[in-house]
């Protein structure tokens, strides 16, 4: 669907780096947005909380490489207005297990 993450899920270890890929196979843009504090409402959102984020145009294919995390659960989210509400977010575990 246009507004959800497939899979809205992953599992990483922690202090690795990551390649990330995002396929953005909708009609318009998306991001990929990791947050060190989770939120529950599009309007809590700040870009002092974003640690990492992948863009793209609707169509576009892009990668990039996460820096290390430490062990925890991220929220991922797309920070595009609406998108958030619309129900694009995301779960991110680091952790050895």
């Amino acid at each position: 669907t246009e507004f959800a993450y497939t899979p809205d899920g992953w599992r990483v270890l922690p202090d690795t780096p990551i390649e990330v890929t995002m396929d953005n196979q909708g009609s318009i843009e998306h991001d990929w947005t990791v947050l060190s504090d989770p939120i529950e409402r599009e309007t809590e959102f700040t870009e002092d909380a974003v640690l990492f984020r992948l863009y793209a145009e609707a169509g576009a294919t892009v990668s990039d490489t996460l820096t290390p995390l430490p062990a925890g659960t991220y929220q991922i989210i797309c920070t595009i207005h609406g998108h958030f509400t619309d129900g694009q977010v995301g779960t991110l575990q680091v952790t050895n297990g």
